[in-house]
């Protein structure tokens, strides 16, 4: 009887274990593996507030606004002004995703404790892993969100960049530190030098500074300047002299949110496109078929040479380059030579196009 019932223990076990294996790596809509909105939300905050010591339930507070759950918090290094908020909108359609609000929010009026959204940044969270994903590495789509994986965001969203100091398109945090200093020693009398940067394509490193200033009123203006452009690569300085006059806490996110804004709209920026530069081959039959297929494209031609065939140099896109590919072959019956020169990165300049190899 005891064998038996030892036997029967160790079938049931071995069924137990099976069936949780099963639902862990078959069944990926099961509710007890997800993590609950406060779960979410709590991994959220020590995200945003990286290197705060302080716990989260003796900070953040609970409320329901308009039927929605709202979570109020304020870290002890902010002033009394600035008050955070997190909102949690709704899930996205595969149900992976917690779609958060993050406000920040000034006093406009001390009298009547008025409050402003300054800031409305959006994050992603997973409800399996925790993984939190930025605004910009997922995509809203009519009235529901769909997240964007890297590959495919980089393939949706083209980046724009504007530094002609840097070759490659590129720039690291090292280029950074260097530009800081670089401005630092022009203006060594100013009181302030804040700043912001976004370096990287898909996976972006994003910092600012205050430097000096009131907590939340320089450096984040300036990063939410450069989010709301959409631009990559790049690094904003705002050189401040005191002229006597408080601003104030709004006064100052404004002026440093001014400041950026002009600096982006005195630069120029320039979309960067991912592709390759081909080179074509064919006899004089076949050159205007070629162009007519180019120019219905709009693709640029880097170079022509006439001899006893044609010889061109075009760029193209990695979207089209498939389908170019395909009409030449088959508007020219076969007897144009293609080739993948290099894959390159490139961009219109004044009628220019500059190559990133």
């Amino acid at each position: 009887m005891k064998r038996v019932f030892y036997k029967t223990s160790l079938v049931f076990v071995a069924i137990v274990i099976g069936l949780v294996i099963f639902i862990r790596f078959f069944v990926k809509d099961v509710y007890f593996f997800r993590m609950t909105e406060g779960e979410a939300v709590k991994i959220l905050f020590h995200y945003i507030n990286f290197g705060c010591d302080d716990d989260y339930d003796s900070i953040v507070t609970s409320a329901v606004v308009q039927g929605q759950v709202v979570y109020l918090y304020q870290t002890p290094e902010q002033k009394n002004n600035q008050h955070e908020m997190l909102q949690c909108k709704q899930l996205t359609d595969d149900e992976r995703y917690y779609i958060f609000s993050h406000y920040t929010q000034y006093e406009t009026d001390a009298l009547s404790c008025g409050y402003y959204y300054e800031y409305h940044t959006d994050y992603a969270v997973n409800r399996e892993t925790g993984e939190i994903l930025l605004e910009r590495q997922w995509l809203k789509k009519g009235e529901s969100y769909e997240v964007i994986y890297n590959k495919e965001y980089e393939k949706e969203i083209i980046q724009k960049y504007f530094n002609e100091d840097i070759s490659d398109g590129k720039m690291s945090e090292e280029e950074a530190a260097e530009i800081l200093e670089k401005v630092k020693k022009q203006y060594w009398d100013a009181r302030h030098h804040c700043w912001a940067y976004v370096i990287g394509e898909v996976q972006t490193t994003e910092r600012f500074s205050d430097d000096g200033e009131p907590g939340g009123t320089a450096g984040k203006p300036i990063l939410e300047v450069l989010r709301g452009a959409e631009v990559a690569n790049t690094m904003i300085v705002v050189t401040r002299y005191f002229g006597g006059t408080l601003l104030g806490t709004g006064g100052l996110v404004r002026a440093y949110a001014k400041a950026s804004k002009e600096a982006l709209a005195a630069s120029m920026i320039i979309t960067r496109i991912s592709g390759a530069k081909l080179k074509i081959m064919t006899d004089y039959a076949g050159i205007g078929k070629i162009q007519y297929i180019l120019g219905q494209r709009k693709i640029p031609t880097l170079d022509s040479v006439y001899t006893d065939k044609v010889e061109m140099s075009v760029l193209v896109s990695e979207e089209e380059e498939q389908a170019v590919i395909s009409e030449i072959t088959e508007g020219t019956n076969g007897r144009a030579v293609i080739e993948r020169e290099l894959p390159c990165r490139f961009a219109e300049v004044d009628g220019e196009y500059l190559i990133w190899e």
